[in-house]
């Protein structure tokens, strides 16, 4: 789940993403981290740019709990880790 999390939030600054879904790796650079398998979402930023990375980061969380861990392939995961019925 790790190398493919790391795929999708790097898929997030893809150029073919509208703007207001694209996140602009110029502007603010977000990553994965891993330790001991607990995960979280980080961002690089200039002080100026904290607005952009907020919303950004925000857009990429809801991203992932909504399209990333929606695939079949994390059904187990959601039901174990987020309480999400079966069905």
């Amino acid at each position: 789940m790790d190398r493919e999390l790391r795929r999708y939030l790097a898929s997030l600054s893809a150029a073919r993403l509208p703007e207001h879904r694209r996140v602009d790796p110029r502007r603010c650079r977000l990553r994965v981290v891993n330790r001991k398998g607990s995960v979280s979402l980080s961002a690089a930023f200039r002080p100026r740019e904290a607005a952009y990375a907020a919303r950004k980061l925000i857009l990429a969380v809801d991203s992932i709990f909504h399209d990333f861990l929606f695939r079949p392939l994390y059904l187990e995961y959601r039901i174990r880790h987020l309480n999400a019925p079966e069905d």
